[in-house]
């Protein structure tokens, strides 16, 4: 189960979600935060079933080493700190939404 996911209006009425007991939609964004038991095979797995269920966008963020990795498949990740990028975004996922990597760091440390 990740730490934040995101679903948008349009997947979360498909099926009509809302009659079911048990979540029926997949998270457009999940966001997965790292803490020191968490393995690197661990989250690899994660990445497979996240994607391999239709989620288009994960992103891993490592507090400790102050960095966030954005995957648009199992195999693509943009690494992002605030010393490259002042923000992460949505992208094509979220539109117009940004959030600025050091405050996103600084609510979770």
């Amino acid at each position: 189960m990740p730490d934040v996911a995101f679903v948008s209006f349009d997947r979360l009425h498909q099926g009509d979600a809302r009659k079911k007991s048990v979540a029926t939609w997949v998270p457009d964004l999940i966001i997965e935060i790292l803490s020191k038991s968490n393995s690197k095979k661990e989250i690899d797995r994660k990445l497979t079933e996240y994607f391999g269920a239709g989620v288009l966008l994960v992103w891993i963020v490592g507090p400790r080493k102050k960095t966030i990795k954005v995957y648009s498949d199992v195999h693509t990740a943009t690494l992002l700190n605030s010393m490259i990028r002042l923000t992460v975004d949505g992208g094509q996922i979220l539109p117009g939404f940004a959030m600025s990597i050091r405050h996103l760091l600084a609510k979770i440390e």
